[in-house]
């Protein structure tokens, strides 16, 4: 009987302790102010944090120092630098600032519009400085009727002006028969060409064979010519070996040694057999 009371009891006491809710009578939840204040406060100091550095003017480039140049027509150079540190970033921005400031997209840039070595930039504070390396001058390019210096890439560094105190004369002179155009920064010879024709060259001086021009005409196939101050061409393969090539060259000169003056070609490109005329 006891038994029984004790579970009736504890029954009792658990449904008096329940509790019961009008659902039609909700109490009111009121916000968390607190926590929405300190999330508004985050982000506005974030915000406003991101905005100082962003638009303050103690993060703006304001002064660009260029080094190594020579050549390279610099206020087109200082074109293309003030126009991408006025590109505009999330409307509001520029690449002026040196939070948003690439030095990658800046060095892409210029690679493309002008023929370097190398190019190194650095941010500074308010200043960036551009140490450039222009390429070599090996060789001329004369092509439609412009002349082009070239380095030993085979690159078109740049245009020769007329005006121009390069002593150009002192650099091989090649001529492009086909008259095709050619861009900066483009490639007109491999490297290997260059080369070979170099050595050509050098063997020719060794022989005290002097020569005015050196020809070209693509569409015959990678032969060149070189035209003496004797008046007569010499027709040699870049491609094959050189040095059979002036020994063969050797055995006509001397041959035809009293005759150099009514020569008009002595043709190297078929290994053992040389041609002449």
């Amino acid at each position: 009987m006891s038994r029984r009371d004790f579970f009736k009891k504890t029954q009792q006491r658990t449904y008096r302790s329940r509790n019961y809710k009008n659902p039609h009578l909700q109490e009111k939840r009121s916000l968390p102010w607190k926590s929405i204040l300190i999330v508004v406060s985050c982000i506005s100091f974030i915000g406003g944090m991101s905005l100082y550095f962003l638009r303050s003017n103690t993060f703006l480039i304001n002064r660009v120092e260029i080094q190594g140049i020579e050549y390279v027509d610099r206020t087109n150079l200082e074109k293309t630098i003030t126009e991408y540190l006025q590109t505009p970033v999330f409307f509001f921005f520029s690449t002026s600032n040196t939070f948003l400031f690439s030095t990658e997209d800046l060095e892409n840039l210029i690679m493309k519009q002008f023929s370097l070595a190398s190019i190194s930039i650095n941010v500074n504070k308010k200043t960036l400085t551009l140490l450039l390396e222009e390429r070599t001058s090996n060789l001329i390019w004369e092509t439609a009727g412009k002349s082009y210096v070239v380095d030993l890439e085979g690159i078109i560094v740049r245009e020769q002006e007329k005006e121009s105190t390069l002593p150009s004369e002192d650099l091989p002179h090649f001529k492009d028969k086909n008259n095709a155009s050619v861009t900066i920064g483009s490639q007109v010879l491999k490297t290997e060409e260059i080369t070979h024709t170099f050595l050509f060259l050098e063997f020719l001086a060794k022989r005290s064979l002097t020569y005015t021009h050196i020809e070209i005409d693509r569409l015959a196939g990678k032969w060149m010519q070189v035209v003496t101050t004797n008046g007569f061409g010499i027709l040699f393969d870049t491609g094959g070996n050189i040095e059979t090539q002036y020994r063969n060259l050797e055995i006509i000169l001397d041959d035809q040694a009293a005759n150099l003056d009514r020569l008009e070609y002595i043709d190297l490109r078929f290994g053992d057999r040389v041609y002449f005329k």
